[in-house]
């Protein structure tokens, strides 16, 4: 017992320090495939970090690892079991006290991987995405399919304690995932053949259908008692249903009831299942009851007023209208954006908002009086952040407008959306497929 005093009397002095500087390593969450996983690192608050990469080591048959230093900072009572999780990229992850300043994350690996870190305030994390440089030839961990019954359409996900956070930059930028095949190609002998040789079929397209909010984040609350997370939800299922009729599309649904996602899983999932479309619903609302139409956004800076009050609505921030730009409550995201954009696809996502705002006015515009577009738009919404496919959020129509709030209250005007923006993802493929095939 007289030894154990000096070891809890140590502990406690370091827990004493770390709530006096106020850091601390509180949780460590998972997700995780064949040839994908995302690590998320929580931290009490922002703070400074490094990362450095480790070789393997033969003789003592240490594992490559990746470790991360955040200094002034302790590991947290939830955070110091190791996670064992063993999948084709990472072997584990285990945190410890490097010293009496320094909380350490190491994560061990499998086999190599290309990596990049960035991170997320409100509350503050640090987000560690791995990818496999050649994806093995062997099917990925279940996922959950549009017409599954399971409830999650998660990977692998497993939550252990531990946290870290603020800027820094480090490790190579993933690859983009490989082009969808467009046809067999053909030996010297079949170009000599007068049959023609068979032209292979189109890879299916993976649409990811992210419904917003969910469980405890309930999203807007709109006229008449419309809740956005309800709302979403349902248009999700009805945008899943379309879709699984044409037989171009696999759809997956990051969530198929009312249940609480973070920003990152949500990406995460849509990164394990290397789809090739990501599709994020929500429902908008505006202190303005006038204000109303179909507004879709994808990933980038603004100075839009407007965006920025809508962006940090869905980002689960506080706002405060003083400030004239988001930047001022998100110092790092110019930093994000800008180390983000050599895998984020833009001018793909720009193409893909565009076709389905104009898509989804065609389709209301033919039963609905009024019916406005507002355009395709850039906006820093961390649902997209650190996606590796075409990747939109839709902004269906104005819980707080009288008129629309009714309206997405009604299943018809929820299927007419739906089918609408079907119509936008079809169009935009189609354009793509036709435009690589010139």
């Amino acid at each position: 017992m007289k030894r154990v005093l000096p070891v809890l009397a140590l502990l406690a002095s370091i827990l004493t320090a770390a709530r006096a500087e106020g850091v601390m390593v509180e949780r460590i969450r998972y997700v995780g495939t064949v040839a994908y996983s995302r690590i998320v690192v929580d931290l009490s608050e922002a703070t400074r970090y490094s990362v450095m990469t480790v070789p393997a080591h033969g003789p003592s048959s240490l594992p490559e690892r990746l470790v991360i230093d955040v200094p002034s900072a302790v590991i947290g009572p939830e955070a110091r079991e190791p996670l064992a999780v063993g999948d084709a990229l990472v072997r584990g992850i285990r945190t410890g006290q490097f010293d009496a300043g320094t909380a350490r994350i190491v994560v061990d690996l499998t086999r190599s991987a290309a990596y990049q870190v960035f991170t997320l305030p409100d509350p503050y994390r640090m987000v560690i995405d791995f990818r496999a440089e050649e994806a093995p030839r062997r099917p990925a961990t279940r996922v959950v399919r549009a017409d599954s019954a399971d409830e999650t359409a998660g990977a692998k996900v497993k939550t252990v304690p531990s946290v870290a956070e603020t800027r820094h930059r480090s490790g190579a930028v993933a690859t983009d995932p490989p082009d969808v095949p467009r046809g067999a190609r053909t030996t010297q002998a079949q170009a000599q053949s007068p049959v023609p040789p068979p032209v292979a079929a189109a890879k299916r397209l993976k649409v990811m259908i992210d419904p917003g909010h969910g469980g405890k984040d309930p999203g807007a609350y709109g006229l008449g008692g419309v809740v956005e997370k309800e709302v979403v939800l349902s248009v999700s299922h009805m945008l899943a249903t379309r879709l699984k009729s044409d037989t171009t599309f696999d759809v997956f649904l990051t969530r198929r009831d009312d249940r609480y996602l973070t920003l990152e899983e949500r990406t995460a999932l849509a990164n394990a299942v290397s789809a090739d479309l990501f599709v994020s619903i929500h429902a908008n609302a505006s202190p303005r009851r006038e204000a109303r139409g179909i507004e879709v956004y994808y990933l980038n800076n603004t100075h839009n007023r407007g965006t920025l009050r809508l962006a940090a609505m869905e980002n689960d921030l506080r706002w405060d209208p003083r400030n004239p730009t988001l930047q001022d409550a998100i110092p790092d995201l110019s930093y994000i954006l800008s180390d983000l954009r050599q895998t984020y696809k833009v001018e793909e996502s720009r193409v893909l908002a565009e076709e389905i705002g104009r898509a989804a006015v065609l389709e209301l515009g033919e039963r609905y009086s009024d019916v406005q577009n507002l355009g395709a738009k850039e906006g820093p919404f961390y649902v997209l952040v650190g996606a590796y496919m075409p990747c939109v959020l839709v902004e269906l129509s104005f819980l707080t407008n009288p008129t629309e709030a009714a309206r997405l209250n009604s299943r018809d005007y929820q299927e007419t959306l739906a089918e609408g923006i079907f119509d936008g993802i079809q169009r935009y493929v189609t354009q793509t497929r036709m435009a690589k095939n010139l």
